[in-house]
């Protein structure tokens, strides 16, 4: 199981800083957030700041990948459903949020995950490995 080779585009500077695997047009990283664990974000291999510049045999390889990371990512972490985000207004880099939902102990479970009244914290480092483990197994 190997992370992936992509973590930092020379383009723009925009990083992963948990790499999990690279997929045929992305690559997939955990994004630190304890009050979503399992949340990732998924980033287009090249240089791309917006969605719809990409041809349609890009587009339908970001939409692929983001499918099964997103099967991945509810495998491993049980979460009811997935929340899908691509802003692109804060980071010029084509990239998705992939943000598992979880009714149980979920202060806000029909808003936006914005909306948390909590501020995002750190996972314990023994639980994010253990999360970027299960979700490579899942993507195997």
């Amino acid at each position: 199981m190997q992370a992936s080779s992509w973590t930092r585009c020379a383009t723009c500077g925009f990083e992963l800083h948990h790499p999990i695997r690279q997929l045929p047009a992305t690559s997939l990283g955990l994004y630190d957030d304890d009050r979503y664990p399992g949340r990732c974000i998924l980033v287009y291999k090249d240089h791309r700041e917006d969605f719809e510049t990409l041809d349609p045999a890009e587009a339908r390889e970001f939409l692929e990948d983001m499918q099964r990371a997103a099967r991945a990512i509810r495998a491993a972490t049980g979460a009811d459903r997935m929340n899908f985000a691509v802003l692109g207004n804060a980071v010029p880099h084509l990239h998705a949020h992939l943000i598992p939902r979880i009714r149980k102990g979920d202060p806000i479970p029909s808003k936006s995950p914005w909306s948390h009244p909590d501020p995002a914290g750190s996972l314990a480092p023994v639980d994010r490995a253990k999360l970027i483990a299960a979700i490579q197994r899942e993507l195997d």
